[in-house]
């Protein structure tokens, strides 16, 4: 926590007052959508896996191509609405870059099998 003080002083004093408010501005806009691409599912699919009679592997397929479209659906939501709101071409770019970081989201669901096994020390390793 004290580390990523540290960095936004940083990166705030290295970029200026004006830069450095279109990157946050840019970065709260893609949090509010990752809650779209999350979809509330995180919770649901450590449920269905900690219950013995889920087969595992079926609820990860599913979670997984279900946080794929909606990670897509969020990441053209946040390009269109870069495009739409942007000034400059530079602001369309960061919209974009953030955008990419939406398309991870799927790739964190085995995350969640760790979690449903309760084997915590391992799912702070993978993160």
């Amino acid at each position: 926590l004290g580390l990523l003080f540290v960095v936004t002083a940083l990166v705030a004093r290295h970029l200026g007052a004006a830069e450095f408010g279109k990157l946050s501005y840019t970065l709260a806009v893609g949090s509010i959508l990752s809650i779209l691409a999350q979809f509330g599912m995180d919770n649901l699919v450590v449920r269905e896996l900690s219950s013995r009679d889920s087969e595992p592997d079926k609820v990860l397929g599913t979670a997984f191509f279900l946080r794929a479209a909606t990670s897509l659906i969020a990441a053209l939501l946040m390009i269109s609405f870069g495009y739409m709101t942007s000034s400059s071409v530079e602001e369309e770019r960061l919209f974009f870059f953030v955008a990419t970081f939406l398309l991870v989201m799927p790739f964190l669901i085995p995350d969640l099998w760790l979690l449903a096994e309760e084997k915590a020390r391992e799912s702070s390793i993978s993160q």
